[in-house]
């Protein structure tokens, strides 16, 4: 894999930004989305350097339902605010977004995260 892409998939639902309490908390209902998407973070990250340049943040949603707890941009906020310190330094560095939402038959979603 080019040490410009990093990509990993996600079994279950994201986390999603939540204005009443930080999904970084343990006390927020979706806290275990939230470490789980950290874990495959780090296995995706291991041996390799934050990105320090700007970077493009694609994810690829799947789930099996067709009304959403979550919006998209709560979602793409969620997951965008996990990944920092993990995958980069910070969020500001993301100046790309692309974000699809499917139908499917189990829910998952798919990150890839290059240099731009």
């Amino acid at each position: 894999m080019s040490v410009d892409v990093v990509e990993f998939t996600v079994e279950g639902p994201p986390p999603a930004y939540d204005p009443g309490r930080s999904i970084e908390g343990p006390k927020h209902r979706r806290y275990h989305l939230t470490q789980k998407l950290k874990e495959m973070a780090k296995k995706a990250m291991k041996g390799r350097s934050l990105f320090k340049e700007d970077i493009s943040l694609e994810i690829e949603h799947q789930t099996s339902r067709k009304e959403q707890e979550a919006d998209s941009a709560n979602i793409i906020a969620g997951i965008a605010n996990a990944l920092q310190g993990i995958i980069y330094e910070n969020d500001c560095q993301i100046k790309e977004i692309h974000y699809r939402q499917r139908v499917s038959e189990r829910d998952m979603y798919r990150i890839r995260i290059k240099k731009i």
